[in-house]
């Protein structure tokens, strides 16, 4: 048998509607994720700030809001109080000053920069029941800057039934893991060795978990292998068949109710609705426009672009996890790509590759109101298809 992948691209469409100021879109199937990729510089006085932002915002999951989860988000990742992105993100810079918009008279001296990075990664998703996030930030101040430095990183399930975030501490009980001297039990270390993606050490003095999370078929877990003194971090993928099989007595309630598949019944009509941003780089998003947004080369050119750079993931491939992401996006004034949404999802894999390759499209010529260039949002269905042969 010969596995043979396919990506097709079906249409580029204009949503309907008018100014984007008044339009709400229903609840997508499954989640709706906003990607957001920025390489920042602000400065704060004669400080200066460099900024790295990587971030899978979830926006909606099973047809609802996820306020708890946006604001546990906003709270490790940004340290900010805030539900929805565009506040946090708003907050999170200002915590930096202000952009820089033009050369300085002078350099800031190199001990007054601070280097800071935030990533928020969307790693698993089984309907009615959870999704999953690897959260990672590091804030590297040099001896001048004012900034605090701190590093954070967590793996994190959000209970999608009970609108809870849950963490390795919800997930295991810690003391059924560990003996009378606070080391982790042989049968469980032997389980999560099994599992390591990678190469480890051949010997190890002791192994410290840092963090764990269901995804998909398995059990997430990032830790530390201590070997002399030298630290080696690790992630180690346990299934679920086996978790099951030999770990029961380490697993909590929550867990082994989130394992239980069920079937999952959606509504016909979402209950909430997705409200889009409204503004792209201090402009109006139009959803409609006398002239439509125009690829170089049209739609031929446009297919023949996402046949060239879209990889169809290996292991997406031989799960047969197929389907049609659907990506949102802004072609801006001038003509440039921004504001990604997927707005009707494959799997978490295949939504970031159709993301991926979206940001690497080339200008497009702008749509146009009364021959003036406007912002537009635009919808990209992309089918993802394996085949037998």
């Amino acid at each position: 048998m010969r596995i043979v992948c396919r990506i097709f691209l079906l249409a580029v469409l204009l949503l309907s509607g008018l100014p984007a100021r008044a339009q709400a879109d229903k609840a997508p199937s499954g989640y709706s994720v906003h990607y957001e990729k920025e390489h920042l510089f602000y400065h704060k006085g004669d400080e200066m700030n460099v900024i790295d932002v990587d971030v899978e915002w979830p926006e909606m999951l099973d047809y609802s809001s996820v306020a708890p989860l946006q604001q546990y988000l906003s709270s490790r990742l940004f340290g900010v109080s805030a539900t929805d992105f565009s506040t946090s993100y708003d907050l999170l810079k200002q915590r930096f000053g202000m952009p820089v918009c033009g050369p300085f008279q002078r350099l800031p001296e190199a001990d007054r920069y601070c280097y800071a990075s935030y990533l928020l990664r969307f790693v698993g998703y089984q309907p009615g029941r959870y999704a999953s996030f690897y959260l990672y930030s590091q804030c590297n101040p040099r001896p001048l800057s004012s900034q605090v430095g701190d590093t954070l990183i967590a793996l994190v399930t959000y209970d999608i039934e009970r609108r809870q975030v849950l963490q390795i501490e919800d997930l295991v009980s810690a003391p059924r893991l560990y003996d009378d001297e606070g080391d982790l039990s042989n049968a469980f270390i032997g389980q999560v060795l099994d599992g390591v993606v990678g190469d480890v050490p051949e010997y190890a003095s002791s192994i410290r978990l840092e963090g764990c999370c269901l995804m998909d078929d398995y059990l997430l877990v990032r830790g530390v292998i201590d070997n002399e003194g030298a630290e080696t971090d690790f992630n180690s993928m346990i299934d679920y068949p086996s978790l099951k099989r030999n770990s029961s007595v380490w697993l909590k309630s929550n867990m082994k109710r989130l394992l239980k598949a069920r079937k999952v019944k959606h509504p016909d009509v979402a209950g909430d609705t997705l409200v889009r941003r409204t503004a792209f780089r201090g402009s109006p998003i139009y959803n409609k426009v006398e002239v439509a947004p125009q690829y170089e080369g049209g739609r031929s050119a446009l297919s023949a672009f996402l046949a060239e750079n879209i990889t169809y993931p290996t292991d997406q491939i031989y799960r047969k996890v197929q389907g049609k992401a659907i990506v949102s996006f802004v072609v801006g004034q001038d003509g440039t790509i921004g504001d990604i949404d997927v707005v009707s999802p494959v799997s978490p894999v295949i939504d970031r590759e159709a993301v991926r390759v979206v940001r690497m499209m080339h200008r497009w010529k702008p749509g146009t109101i009364d021959g003036k260039p406007v912002n537009v949002r635009m919808r990209l269905p992309i089918l993802f298809a394996v085949q037998d042969e």
